[in-house]
C-alpha cells in the first residue's frame, strides 16, 4: 500500500480505528516476539524497582545505594560510572526515530554493546531487529511490540505479550516494561522532562560528547518545530503517563517520581533519601 494510500485511509478512519487496525497488524507480524515476551511478566512480582533516566539531577545522587537492588537503565545512561555496579535487569533503547541517522545510530549501539555485560537484558523496539540482531546477538535480548493506544492500555492494562504504547519518551518503554514484570513499587530517577524551560539547549549527566549519536551530528531538537510542537507532544507524553498510572492503581503498584526538579507531576513525589539509606 502507498504511503499515499495509507494518509487517506488514516484521515478517513477515526483514531480508534486507526490503532485497532495497527495493533491487530502489529499481532499478526510479531506473534513470535510477543511469545517471547510474555515470559517476563510476572518475573519480578512484589519487588522494588528503580528506572534510571539521563537528566542532570543524577548527578545529585549516590547511586551506589542502589548497589543490588533491581534497576532498569534507559537510553544513555550506560556511560554513567556506576553502570557496570549496579548491573541493570534490563536496558531500554526507544524505537530508531528521525532524526538519528543510521549511521549514528550503529555508531551508539557499538558504544552501548562496549558497556553492557550479559547480565543485563536489552530492549529494542521490534522494528529495529533488523538494526540491532546482528551487533548484540551475543546479548540477552528482547524486542518490544508497539501500536497500542492509551485507551487500550488503560482498558486491558499492561502485559508485554500484547502491544504496547509507543513511548514518546523512553521512561514511558521502561515503565510498561517494570509493571509487566510485576513490580510492586516504581521510582523514577533522572525523568527531568523539562526541556521547554531551555529551549535549544539538550541536558543530561554527562556531556554531550558521551553521547555517540551526538558525535555523529545528531540533535535532540534537530526538525523539533517551534515550541507549539514540544507543547503538543508533552500533552501526548502525559496521556501516556496517565494511562500508566491508571493500570498501576488497578494492580496496587505504586509509582515515585523522586527526581529534584522534575516536571513529570503525574505521580507521587519523594527523594532517594526517603526510600534508600
Amino acid at each position: 500500500m502507498s504511503e499515499t494510500v495509507k494518509n487517506l485511509v488514516k484521515a478517513c478512519l477515526p483514531s480508534g480505528a486507526v490503532y485497532f487496525l495497527r495493533r491487530q497488524k502489529n499481532i499478526l507480524l510479531y506473534s513470535s516476539f510477543l511469545r517471547k515476551n510474555r515470559a517476563v511478566d510476572g518475573v519480578f512480582n512484589g519487588e522494588d524497582c528503580f528506572i534510571l533516566a539521563t537528566g542532570p539531577s543524577i548527578n545529585r545522587l549516590d547511586l551506589k545505594l542502589l548497589r543490588g537492588r533491581r534497576c532498569i537503565s534507559v537510553s544513555n545512561f550506560f556511560v554513567h560510572p556506576d553502570f557496570a555496579l549496579l548491573k541493570p535487569v534490563f536496558h531500554c533503547i526507544a524505537p530508531w526515530h528521525p532524526p538519528i541517522t543510521e549511521a549514528a545510530w550503529q555508531s551508539w549501539m557499538l558504544d552501548l554493546r562496549a558497556h553492557v555485560t550479559d547480565e543485563t537484558t536489552l530492549v529494542f523496539g521490534v522494528r529495529d531487529f533488523a538494526r540491532n540482531e546482528g551487533i548484540f546477538a551475543d546479548f540477552r535480548r528482547l524486542y518490544m511490540v508497539f501500536g497500542a493506544s492509551a485507551r487500550y492500555i488503560t482498558r486491558r492494562g499492561i502485559s508485554l505479550g500484547h502491544p504496547l504504547l509507543l513511548p514518546w519518551s523512553v521512561p514511558v518503554m521502561a515503565l510498561q516494561i517494570a509493571i509487566a514484570a510485576g513490580f510492586s513499587r516504581i521510582f523514577l530517577l533522572g525523568v527531568q522532562h523539562d526541556l521547554i524551560l531551555h529551549p535549544g539547549v539538550s541536558s543530561h549527566f554527562y556531556a554531550e560528547k558521551e553521547d555517540a549519536k551526538v558525535r555523529g551530528g545528531y540533535s535532540e531538537w534537530d526538525g523539533g518545530g517551534d515550541m507549539g510542537t514540544e507543547f503538543s507532544a508533552l500533552a501526548a507524553l502525559w496521556e501516556q503517563y496517565r494511562a500508566i498510572r491508571s493500570v498501576a492503581e488497578r494492580r496496587n503498584v505504586r509509582i515515585v517520581n523522586l527526581t529534584e526538579g522534575s516536571l513529570l507531576d503525574v505521580f507521587e513525589r519523594g527523594s532517594l533519601g526517603d526510600f534508600v539509606s
